[in-house]
């Protein structure tokens, strides 16, 4: 049961990071240590062999192979979060934007540390795949957001796209449902439980992260270096759209110009700069306690 509570509050922080425009879930996975185990536990759902024990009626077994216990626990701690929190967030984000992105900023900055010591060796390659890394993470912040749809087929579109951003460390769901447009319009739905819409954009996450994990899980197993040397370029680049001292053209579209703290204290009338701080060494310090807490934890096993 305790193993069960612990993997339930990951994946409630899961949830609440997926909330926040800028946060990724996968970074989350990656930083408390299960991203790889719930990539492939989901890449088995459809692996064939397991689809075979499916068409044989051998249901049990099925649900053993795929680690149901564990994806079955995710589940409920992601959604657990997103239904219990959407509201605060969109507050916090509305009332104190600064010490909340600081927060998530110093996080962010602890796990490319973090991530970046799990490269066993730094290669040609793996350098090269970092720099790409932070390439794509900074280039994909200042996207033109696009206008989004009404129609079920959008929304569904928005699934899928949300949910490979939500795996994927770096990038975030809800940022990706920004650049679609669908932000603000999928938290609406969640606080108004509107289930018809929520069903479509279900059905496209289920759809997007059964597909995703199978490509992901392949890259993880032939070239693992080169990916966590990839992910941690891109978590650092990526960290652009949670600079605390930003621009928005339009709450909506999100579109991104950065400030010096100075510069947004002259038209905002003050940087929170010691907030800022102090909130950013909180997430970065948490971080490193854990992997400290952590790295601890396994010598003592061993």
């Amino acid at each position: 049961m305790v193993k069960y509570l612990m993997l339930y509050l990951k994946a409630f922080f899961m949830g609440t990071a997926d909330l926040i425009p800028g946060v990724s879930g996968g970074t989350i996975a990656l930083l408390v240590g299960i991203y790889e185990h719930l990539v492939d536990c989901i890449a088995r759902t459809i692996a064939r062999e397991n689809l075979q024990l499916l068409r044989r009626g051998r249901f049990a077994a099925y649900f053993r192979a795929i680690g149901w216990s564990f994806l079955l626990t995710i589940i409920l701690g992601i959604l657990s979060a997103i239904f219990s929190l959407a509201r605060l967030i969109q507050y916090l984000l509305a009332t104190y934007p600064i010490p909340v992105e600081s927060f998530f900023f110093g996080l962010m900055l602890a796990t490319v540390l973090v991530v970046g010591r799990k490269v066993s060796h730094w290669t040609l390659p793996s350098v090269l795949g970092a720099i790409v890394g932070v390439a794509a993470g900074l280039l994909v912040n200042f996207v033109t957001p696009i206008v989004g749809g009404e129609s079920y087929l959008w929304y569904f579109f928005a699934g899928v796209l949300g949910i490979c951003a939500m795996i994927l460390p770096g990038i975030s769901g809800s940022f990706i449902l920004i650049l679609l447009g669908m932000y603000s319009r999928v938290l609406q739905l969640v606080v108004a439980l509107d289930i018809a819409h929520l069903t479509v954009f279900a059905l496209g996450a289920l759809l997007g992260i059964l597909a995703f994990s199978r490509l992901l899980s392949w890259l993880f197993t032939r070239f693992k270096n080169l990916m966590l040397a990839l992910l941690s370029g891109f978590i650092l680049g990526a960290m652009v759209r949670l600079w605390p001292w930003k621009e928005t053209s339009d709450a909506a579209s999100y579109q991104l110009t950065l400030l010096a703290p100075q510069t947004y204290a002259l038209s905002r009338g003050s940087s929170q700069l010691l907030q800022a701080l102090l909130m950013g060494l909180l997430g970065l310090v948490m971080v490193l306690l854990l992997e400290w807490l952590s790295t601890r934890k396994k010598k003592e096993v061993a």
